[in-house]
């Protein structure tokens, strides 16, 4: 296929999608056939802005995609469900929430500088690490990020910075696309914080050290508000009203995360800060430094402050605001502010749910690993800023440059962003950099992501053999018929130092013809110098790989489960049985990590650095760790073919290890209610 025709299938195919997307009321006018997708509303206010006035807020979320309460929206609306029933327990277990109170949380204080959006996504990975791994966190230096990702230094340019200077704004996706390309967090150590913003010279931060790979993110859906006779509105990007019920969903995934992950990123309006004009929000409007609770609904107001939510209240009530700008019902999220320990309650406060700002764009972090990798690839190093959508099917490629062919050089794993929901599969050419459906490799399939950044390792590394290799996506197309591509682009904001060169980024139609996106990109179709967002990582020969062992003793273990483990076994004696020299966590089945005494049961799970493995404990059926007469009952259940057992409870039940369920497992299991038998 020639450019002309795949250049005419994209524009054809956006004004077909933008016309049905407008039936399906997402808000896009016919007239404006020519974008690829909408602006959200208040991105394009914040883009109308004076150049001064957009330094002093923060960039609104520029799309707001997915529907999430259309109801055809099949896909999303079931994965929700399944997500809810299994967090249902979990969130109604907990009406109130304090991460301080399971993990160590630093506050900190900006002092004069605009530092809280570093600072605050260096608390989502500080408390996600603190909540994954229950190893006590790195502090990050947050000056490093101001710094790192801005022009202008006393001795030179930053190569590879966003188009901003010191002190003039920043958001969590900044911080992120810094981290992601590889150049931090570094150590809080290694640039300390300054209460000046004061120019340096640019060698004093090109060689730090960066500790953490960011692994995932995820961002969650919007939830804008209005304020109509004394009621508040929910709405989505587009504005269609949520329902409560669906409101409700979308806090319950932020709590969930909240759990297991730790805090998530979210954005505020405090101009002036203690003496601004946001003071008449909070509860104490005299001394704004005293205040534990803020309110603000006045949704033509700009986020310019950004914070971290560390828990939640449901029962927070009204009267704890400020009388003359309360909210209507109880409930209020807890918000881990930058302005020091004498701030609030130890430098945190409430907000209420009902607040304008407080839902409209959060994000947070869902795991971090120490790097692995030797070389990283990538043409997106400020990260996803754009989305193009295509009616279909459609293929990405990124064509990479080895760094030293030379050299055994290994593909251990590929990350890649998307602003919506995405299913996609994955290929690789290893040999060349040839773009040719022989050569091109499935190495995943159905891949499904959520809004976010992501990380795919394969089980096993590819050997790279050529001087070129090339990773390609299909991205696959959802039930409305569209499929969506992230795109680095130099837009006119933060991202107008991206750059793009021939011979990196393609797309295809059949994965046998393709065109390089710079003979696509035009005005009207693809952004000018857009790059896909698809990295590679890799390793330089595989001493890292054979160095590692893992085996067990005492137990079974396949590709999917570790079974064959005494009943009462304690989480000490089963860690007794394991030895390897990766890390490796136990979690529940609440995925929170366990460790001492706690009894390990049927549907935990055993995470030895990315591999996962489903336990499986000796006629344990019912997940308690031990033997009981229920876990009797569920066997001859299964026998007579009433109530099948499934997974790692159907292998649990097989005590004999004869690969199927018989009357001897039952009898053995019966035995050993009865302190007959051990297993």
């Amino acid at each position: 296929m020639r450019k002309r025709n795949i250049v005419k299938r994209i524009f054809y195919i956006t004004f077909i999608l933008i016309f049905i997307l407008q039936i399906k009321s997402f808000g896009a006018n016919i007239e404006d056939v020519i974008k690829k997708v909408e602006y959200t509303k208040e991105y394009t206010e914040w883009l109308n802005l004076p150049k001064e006035e957009q330094e002093k807020t923060l960039m609104p979320r520029m799309y707001e995609i997915e529907t999430f309460n259309n109801t055809t929206n099949n896909t999303r609306n079931k994965r929700l469900r399944s997500s809810l029933i299994s967090s249902k327990l979990m969130i109604s277990n907990n009406e109130s929430y304090d991460l301080r109170e399971n993990i160590n949380v630093r506050v900190n204080d900006q002092g004069a500088t605009g530092q809280c959006w570093a600072i605050s996504t260096n608390s989502a990975i500080e408390t996600n690490i603190e909540k994954t791994t229950a190893k006590t966190s790195p502090l990050f230096s947050a000056r490093y990020t101001e710094y790192a990702t801005s022009k202008t230094f006393l001795d030179k340019t930053n190569p590879n910075a966003y188009n901003r200077e010191l002190g003039v704004g920043g958001f969590a996706e900044i911080a992120l696309g810094l981290y992601t390309s590889g150049r931090g967090p570094v150590l809080e150590d290694d640039l300390p914080f300054e209460n000046n913003e004061n120019k340096i010279n640019f060698s004093e931060i090109e060689n730090l050290e960066t500790q953490k790979q960011i692994e995932e993110y995820v961002r969650f859906p919007g939830i804008y508000k209005t304020y109509l006779n004394g009621k508040v509105v929910y709405m989505d990007g587009s504005n269609k009203t949520y329902t409560q019920d669906q409101v409700k969903e979308i806090r319950n995934e932020i709590k969930e995360h909240i759990i297991k992950y730790g805090a998530v990123v979210s954005q505020t309006y405090g101009v002036g800060g203690a003496t601004g004009l946001a003071r008449q929000y909070y509860n104490n409007t005299e001394q704004v430094m005293k205040s534990t609770a803020y309110f603000c609904n006045k949704p033509s107001v700009m986020a310019d402050h950004q914070i971290a939510i560390i828990g939640w209240d449901d029962n927070y009530e009204v009267t704890n605001f400020n009388s003359s700008c309360r909210p209507t019902t109880p409930g209020a999220y807890i918000v881990l502010n930058s302005w020091g320990e004498g701030f609030g309650e130890n430098g945190a406060y409430y907000i209420s749910y009902e607040d304008c700002l407080i839902e409209r764009s959060i994000l947070g972090i869902k795991s971090t690993k120490d790097i692995n990798y030797d070389n990283i690839y990538q043409y997106d190093e400020l990260g996803n800023n754009y989305v193009i959508a295509v009616s279909g099917d459609i293929y990405g490629a990124n064509v990479f440059t080895r760094n030293d062919s030379t050299k055994k050089e290994l593909l251990t794993e590929i990350s890649l962003s998307c602003l919506v929901d995405t299913k996609c599969d994955l290929y690789v050419n290893s040999d060349d950099g040839e773009l040719k459906s022989e050569k091109l490799k499935k190495v995943k399939s159905n891949l499904e992501l959520k809004n976010g950044y992501h990380t795919i390792k394969f089980e096993e590394p590819i050997e790279l053999t050529g001087d070129k290799f090339v990773i390609a996506l299909k991205y696959i197309s959802d039930e409305f018929g569209a499929s969506y591509i992230a795109l680095e682009y130099p837009d006119t904001a933060y991202w107008a130092t991206a750059t793009a060169q021939r011979g990196q980024s393609y797309m295809s139609m059949d994965l046998e013809n393709w065109e390089d996106m710079i003979d696509l990109s035009t005005d009207t179709i693809i952004p000018q110098n857009s790059n896909l967002c698809i990295k590679a990582f890799t390793v330089e020969d595989e001493k890292s790989q054979e160095d590692k062992f893992f085996r067990v003793d005492n137990y079974e273990i396949d590709n999917e489960y570790i079974y064959k483990i005494s009943p009462n076994t304690n989480f000490n004696e089963f860690t007794n049985n394991i030895y390897t020299n990766m890390e490796y966590y136990v979690y529940d089945k609440e995925d929170n990590i366990i460790s001492d005494e706690k009894v390990i049961s049927t549907g935990m799970k055993l995470k030895v650095e990315d591999k996962i493995y489903k336990i499986a404990v000796k006629g344990d059926l019912n997940g308690d760790g031990k033997i009981t007469i229920t876990d009797v009952v569920k066997a001859k259940l299964h026998s007579v073919g009433i109530k099948l057992l499934e997974n790692e409870i159907l292998k649990s039940a097989d005590v004999n290890g004869d690969g199927k369920i018989s009357i001897t497992d039952i009898v053995i299991i019966n035995l050993t209610v009865v302190n007959l038998r051990k297993l």
